[in-house]
């Protein structure tokens, strides 16, 4: 068992090596001086690893206790590596249809399109308004019918047309 005294006595190693506190609590100690509690367990007949803190701003009865915490989740078959990874990823998985076409546009449309600002009013004033906060996995057909036949009722076809390009495949900047 590590102890607060223990720890500031250790010197920075030629090379990387784990201090063991017990219960699958190691302080990863770097020739650096960098110093990270990490928990190591087994689920499911795979070793796991999670990256606590970093000591002296995780004290040793944080990480204790958080190896404690993370402990409980393994015993009832949860692994914490996988929530952690969910939690970081979360809003990729699931984006908006504003998230998208920020990305959409950021990523395809202006460095492909040598003026790229109409696309970008029909996404900022056409699509986004409408349904900018729906999940892209909640989107339909009909969702996009509704936006495109909304301009055309109002008896702009050219432009209903363009909106529906504009959703279309990705431009390839070969036209």
């Amino acid at each position: 068992m590590l102890t607060d005294l223990k720890i500031k006595r250790i010197e920075n190693p030629p090379k990387r090596y784990f201090e063991n506190d017990g219960g699958g609590l190691f302080l990863d100690v770097l020739p650096s001086g960098v110093r990270s509690w990490v928990f190591q367990y087994r689920l499911a007949g795979r070793q796991e690893k999670l990256v606590l803190g970093r000591y002296p701003a995780m004290s040793l009865r944080q990480a204790r206790n958080e190896r404690t915490r993370y402990e409980a989740d393994v015993l009832k078959g949860k692994s914490p590596v996988q929530e952690k990874r969910q939690g970081r990823f979360a809003h990729l998985t699931d984006p908006t249809v504003k998230d998208f076409c920020d990305r959409y546009y950021r990523e395809q449309v202006a460095p492909n399109l040598k003026d790229p600002t109409e696309i970008l009013r029909y996404l900022n004033n056409e699509i986004c308004p409408f349904i900018g906060k729906l999940l892209l996995k909640d989107v339909g057909v009909l969702d996009c019918q509704r936006i495109i036949y909304a301009k055309r009722d109002k008896g702009k076809t050219t432009s209903a047309l363009r909106v529906r390009d504009s959703t279309g495949p990705a431009p390839t900047g070969r036209d």
